[in-house]
């Protein structure tokens, strides 16, 4: 069914995140049976229908283990969160480019804009009635020059005022994000889907969990 995250997912939230680390093919949840005994285990599914041809080594994964070594590590990741959030959100804020210490004011910079075109009105008068004054070609054309750099500024500073408007959106999205992880004893395809974006399996006792927070990553061993 749909889910908050907005998108149709399947039955277990495995199925979306759990790939192979040597073939990049996503695993699969299969029951065992032996002597009456059932046993749920994660195979890689080229495994499953190729046997070895693509894919050679990926490991068989037991489910308890998974989803104890996943919540630990959401665990780990959400105190964390807890205990140093508004400094993770500006880190990454700066990250993003949200840093706006120095950024020319618009508005400071249409009204130079205004103040030397009006210098440019009064002073190409005087280059007109004076046509060989070279000091007042030489002014002209420094007026020009600067009247170009300020359009420039305004230009930029206009790109960067779009560009902070979507930055406000994606950290109030993390912020958001951030706020509904908790530390639980028991593991959940519900905060599984919202807290991870990938998890890797790099060998028979290690995963790699790839959060949906930008660049954070933690190894786990099952």
């Amino acid at each position: 069914g749909k889910t908050e995250l907005g998108k149709y997912s399947a039955k277990y939230a495995l199925s979306e995140l759990l790939v192979c680390g040597e073939c990049g093919t996503p695993y699969k949840r299969v029951t065992w049976a032996r002597n009456g005994k059932k046993r749920i285990v994660w195979r890689c599914v080229s495994r499953l229908e190729f046997g070895t041809k693509y894919c050679h080594s990926s490991p068989t994964l037991d489910e308890e283990k998974l989803h104890r070594a996943i919540q630990d590590a959401i665990n780990e990741f959400a105190q964390a969160g807890t205990e140093v959030k508004e400094d993770l959100l500006a880190f990454t804020a700066m990250a993003w480019g949200g840093d706006t210490a120095g950024r020319v004011s618009i508005i400071d910079r249409r009204q130079k804009l205004k103040d030397i075109t009006a210098q440019q009105a009064l002073l190409l008068e005087q280059v007109l009635a004076n046509m060989g004054d070279d000091i007042l070609n030489a002014q002209l054309k420094a007026m020009m020059e600067e009247k170009q750099a300020i359009q420039e500024q305004i230009a930029a500073a206009e790109q960067s005022q779009t560009h902070n408007a979507a930055l406000a959106s994606r950290m109030a999205e993390l912020r958001a994000w951030m706020e509904q992880l908790e530390v639980n004893q028991a593991y959940s395809d519900e905060q599984a889907r919202i807290a991870v974006e990938r998890i890797t399996v790099v060998d028979a006792e290690t995963i790699r969990i790839r959060f949906r927070y930008p660049g954070a990553e933690m190894e786990r061993k099952l």
